[in-house]
């Protein structure tokens, strides 16, 4: 059974976000030149272009599959009947990811008809946002198999699980904060290493937090 049954409530936000979309991709494939941008190096240099069709429809199709996803998580998981204890993080959670995609896709897409984009700063500050979202409900999430800190020590132990995505909560959100605040700064290689320590920080202070907790366990 899935707990999460969908309801105007939890849904009416995304499904807006998507037709939003739609309504761009509709715009793009109507009135959009022949040769878009889609992809842009680290210093904001256009290094790959698509046809305004794939432009019109791929980030639509992608939030739509990531809506999709979302829905179905729940039931795909072992443990499903969880999600009911953190409804409310699950559904910010989707709501972040589903703002985020369209926050990529009006930059792009806006960077297609012409308009002046500095897609090198504003992509990390949407990527840190993303991050610092994520972390403000980390914390409130239970021990599941698709989402938050999951290892074997988390898994097996639910003071654990819930002690280590509190702490991933605020590591996520400083995380987030350096690679928005490395986008105001030019020098593409000052970007790279921010990402990776950001990246490096989220991967390994938790799950060494984790083991170590496990470790007190085990004495």
């Amino acid at each position: 059974m899935n707990p999460l049954k969908p309801s105007l409530k939890t849904e009416w936000f995304p499904v807006l976000l998507i037709i939003i979309g739609l309504g761009m991709g509709l715009y793009t494939f109507l009135y959009g030149p022949d040769r878009m941008p889609m992809h842009w190096d680290i210093a904001g240099n256009v290094n790959g272009w698509s046809s305004r069709t794939f432009a019109a429809i791929f980030m639509p199709a992608l939030m739509i599959g990531i809506y999709a996803l979302f829905l179905a998580l729940p039931r795909l998981d072992p443990r499903g009947d969880q999600y009911a204890i953190f409804a409310k993080a699950y559904v910010g959670i989707k709501n972040i990811f589903m703002i985020f995609f369209l926050l990529i896709y009006v930059l792009t897409i806006a960077a297609g008809f012409g308009y002046s984009i500095n897609i090198g700063m504003y992509i990390p500050v949407a990527v840190g946002l993303l991050f610092i979202g994520l972390g403000y409900y980390m914390g409130t999430i239970k021990q599941n198999f698709m989402m938050g800190v999951r290892n074997p020590w988390t898994l097996s132990n639910a003071e654990i699980w819930d002690k280590t995505n509190r702490l991933m909560g605020p590591v996520m959100a400083i995380a987030g904060v350096l690679i928005a605040a490395a986008a105001f700064i030019p020098q593409p290689l000052f970007k790279i290493i921010s990402f990776v320590v950001a990246i490096a920080g989220i991967i390994i202070v938790p799950n060494l937090y984790s083991y170590l907790l496990f470790k007190k366990t085990k004495v």
